[in-house]
């Protein structure tokens, strides 16, 4: 997601180049826009971080899980009621 925050200092850039006035109403605007598109862009980035911990996070309980189900099955072999394959 770094291509968004790398987008929106380039924009960011070109409305520096182009010597817009913050004094107009023009200006002020676009200002704000390009503020509103790097923060967003940010937020992006820390929500993608966040997932991508929360993914490796349910990878270790699934491989827990699993192990746990290996277990239940060895021991329960002769029983049909634990059966987890079936799920």
């Amino acid at each position: 997601m770094s291509f968004l925050t790398e987008k929106a200092q380039y924009l960011k850039g070109l409305a520096d180049g182009m010597n817009l006035s913050k004094e107009t109403n023009e200006g002020k605007l676009f200002t704000a826009i390009l503020e509103m598109l790097e923060e967003t862009a940010l937020a992006m980035e820390e929500i993608v971080e966040v997932q991508d911990e929360m993914q490796e996070q349910l990878d270790e309980v699934d491989e827990c899980l699993a192990d746990v189900e290996d277990y239940l099955d060895e021991e329960c072999e002769d029983d049909d009621e634990y059966d987890f394959d079936d799920e």
